[in-house]
């Protein structure tokens, strides 16, 4: 998917790194043209999103969110390119009131009447038990504008779900599948500290330091946007908790924009450190300690990764 990756520009910025470094979103612009990037992304996808021109939305590694203006005729019809989509299950669910479109950022909200949610394994907490496929989708639906729920007619093919009168998720990050997590609880004895680990998608390990605070490390497939490409198509990332990265502290400046100004999270990201195409390393500070993500960018089909903990010098 070809996305605006404003979110990945300010992060370089903010980082002292002489290498791209891992994207976390963007937003997209009203009308902006779908392209996919993903290979295995369902057949008949990229038809139904561009079926109809888009009031905006955005992205979330792996996950996509268009948002949609239209009466009930509108919605009819990109229901039915909708129902043309081949390998993902498509769902559909309503919502008592009115849409709004929300943005990372303190942007007015866009009134919309539905939204198109692409989800990607292990990256969403609604994903449907035992599916088979890669990839969800699903259509969100307000009534409370100019969709009229009683004349929306629903294609074969698209599955209904209960009504709710809340706003959906929009930044699923965790995945409802089981998930290898063990926690290393590491002491000052411990210190320095390595030691490699081979990860799949979905697997995780989390590290508690000596203070008790945690670094979570978890594998997901990549998007392959601003990251360094591995052998096996697959790459890390970190947060406090598994399947959860931290959000973004926008800092508000005085020609009313706005500027990442770091993570929420006691966790700080240093430089990333790129050795031909050997490996990447991304570096992390806790408290004293200093924190190294080492991927392998050679190996495949797993991802072979070292972690290394060490006293920070410079605390």
């Amino acid at each position: 998917m070809k996305r605006w990756p404003f979110l990945a520009v300010l992060m370089l910025t903010m980082l002292y790194t002489t290498t791209t470094v891992m994207a976390l979103g963007g937003e997209y612009g009203k009308g902006h043209e779908i392209e996919s990037t993903f290979k295995d992304w369902p057949k008949g996808l990229q038809s139904a999103l561009a079926s109809q021109e888009h009031e905006g939305g955005e992205w979330v590694n792996s996950n996509d969110f268009y948002w949609f203006s239209g009466d009930t005729q509108a919605l009819n019809r990109f229901l039915a390119a909708s129902a043309k989509i081949e390998g993902a299950p498509v769902y559909i669910r309503f919502h008592s009131g009115k849409g709004e479109g929300k943005s990372f950022s303190d942007k007015p909200p866009i009134a919309i009447d539905w939204q198109m949610s692409t989800f990607m394994r292990g990256w969403s907490e609604e994903w449907p038990e035992n599916s088979p496929t890669e990839y969800m989708v699903r259509i969100d639906v307000w009534d409370g504008r100019q969709v009229n729920k009683q004349g929306v007619v629903i294609p074969t093919g698209i599955i209904q779900q209960s009504e709710t009168s809340t706003q959906p998720t929009t930044r699923p990050l965790a995945s409802t599948q089981p998930q290898r997590s063990p926690v290393i609880k590491l002491s000052v004895n411990d210190i320095p500290y390595s030691s490699e680990v081979t990860m799949k998608k979905g697997d995780a390990v989390s590290y508690q330091l000596p203070s008790g605070k945690v670094v979570a490390v978890w594998c997901h497939k990549s998007a392959e946007l601003g990251e360094q490409r591995t052998a096996s198509g697959l790459k890390t990332v970190w947060g406090e908790k598994p399947f959860k990265q931290p959000d973004i502290r926008w800092k508000h400046l005085a020609n009313g924009s706005e500027q990442a100004a770091g993570w929420d999270s006691y966790i700080r990201q240093g430089s990333v450190i790129t050795r031909g195409d050997e490996t990447s390393e991304y570096i992390l500070y806790v408290d004293q300690w200093q924190f190294s993500i080492i991927e392998d960018l050679r190996a495949k089909p797993s991802l072979p990764v070292t972690i290394k903990v060490v006293l920070n010098k410079e605390k």
